[in-house]
């Protein structure tokens, strides 16, 4: 077997792409997975390459996979160590040692303790609470001083994850600019923005051509952006990632954060053909 895509439905795309090009591949969702069956079955063949999703509720049975198949000599795309730096405690960790002198990154408290997430919030007024663990904008909202439901909203799910990350928020334009790298030479970058605070497809955003944009940054800001990007591949490792930054109202970017698991919704119409250069890569690889 050359090439085995990992999904639960989210590489349908790239699969698709493979079909018309008459590539022979194996697509399995981590659903119909059972091991150790499928290694003398589905799986009997070790893949040469494999591209694979994460879906974070079942994170340690997709972990131990994919460990298994890059000991038998399979190229993982993204290989599992690298993921070990894309949670979000790990991307404040990442930046305040290799990218603060780089870039800007909101304010950020990670803990346990209500009292200081608290004083976190009256210090800043307005902050967004992220999960430590979430993906596609899931578990994500807006907690102000002043506002009683949020500040319990906040303490309820402190409760139930036992540790919280909370940032200042960032006035900003109503966009962030995602900058994509796949392997070493190919690049995109795009807007995002329309589903209120946040900006991802997941949550209602919309993708627009960073040419519509273009006019409300500062000259070089998009090579600044790029430049951040291609650190970020490199610390971490990753073969392909997706960076977003944040411009503020005077357009100066704020690292946000990268996504080794990020899709590409919104930009064929834009004209950017995301998927089949991840293709082209995937069967580039020796």
């Amino acid at each position: 077997m050359e090439l085995l895509l990992l999904s639960n439905g989210s590489l349908d795309g790239e699969s698709a792409l493979l079909d018309e090009m008459q590539v022979a591949h194996l697509h399995v969702k981590w659903e119909n997975l059972v091991v150790p069956g499928d290694f003398s079955g589905i799986l009997k063949e070790i893949p040469r390459v494999v591209r694979w999703k994460m879906e974070p509720s079942d994170m340690i049975f997709q972990l131990g996979v994919i460990e298994y198949l890059g000991w038998q000599g399979s190229r993982i795309i993204n290989p599992p160590e690298t993921i070990l730096a894309c949670d979000k405690a790990s991307m404040y960790f990442t930046w305040r040692t290799h990218l603060a002198g780089s870039i800007r990154f909101p304010d950020t408290i990670i803990s346990r303790e209500k009292t200081r997430l608290l004083d976190f919030v009256r210090n800043h007024v307005k902050c967004v609470v992220k999960p430590l663990d979430g993906q596609a904008g899931r578990g994500i909202y807006l907690v102000e001083e002043n506002n009683t439901e949020a500040i319990d909203n906040l303490c309820t799910t402190l409760d139930r994850k036992k540790a919280l990350f909370l940032q200042d928020y960032i006035p900003n334009q109503g966009f962030e600019i995602r900058t994509v790298l796949i392997g070493d030479d190919v690049s995109f970058q795009y807007a995002r923005g329309g589903g209120g605070f946040k900006h991802g497809m997941g949550s209602g955003g919309k993708a627009w051509r960073v040419m519509d944009v273009l006019p409300d940054l500062p000259a070089g800001t998009l090579s600044t952006m790029l430049s951040i990007a291609m650190k970020v591949k490199k610390i971490t490792g990753l073969d392909t990632v997706a960076v977003d930054m944040l411009p503020d109202l005077d357009g100066t970017p704020w690292l946000l954060e990268w996504n080794p698991f990020f899709s590409c919704g919104g930009t064929v119409r834009l004209g950017l053909n995301i998927e089949e250069q991840i293709v082209q890569y995937l069967l580039s690889l020796p």
